[in-house]
């Protein structure tokens, strides 16, 4: 049994907020980032089409990136859409963040090699 290889894609996205917490002991400002990452594994395609999408909403707010990703044309979207999303809710359940002031500041894909049998 000959074992072929495909090429499949992994996802990976970050959602970051940045918010301003006030220290009682110390009464300074304090801003942190907060991170809520999501990656999505062994998605059909070439890493080239995903980045294609990917660098359409690299920096862009979370909704200037949902109504890009409705109205594109392209395949992939609709999975980078999904990841977007579950990165939301991930920051969400997470982190209590609100969905209408994170920023998607990182989205890179990946090439994986997935191990087929054929016959």
């Amino acid at each position: 049994m000959k074992m072929m290889t495909s090429t499949t894609t992994k996802i990976s996205m970050k959602i970051t907020t940045t918010s301003t917490t006030i220290t009682t002991r110390t009464k300074r400002a304090r801003t942190g980032s907060r991170t809520a990452l999501c990656k999505a594994r062994f998605l059909k395609g070439s890493p080239k089409k995903y980045r294609r999408v990917l660098w359409q909403i690299r920096g862009r707010s979370y909704r200037e990136a949902l109504m890009l990703l409705e109205f594109l044309p392209w395949r992939t979207c609709k999975p980078v859409l999904k990841c977007l999303q579950s990165a939301a809710a991930n920051a969400q359940n997470t982190y209590n963040m609100d969905t209408t002031s994170p920023a998607c500041t990182s989205a890179a894909a990946r090439p994986t090699r997935a191990r087929t049998a054929s016959g």
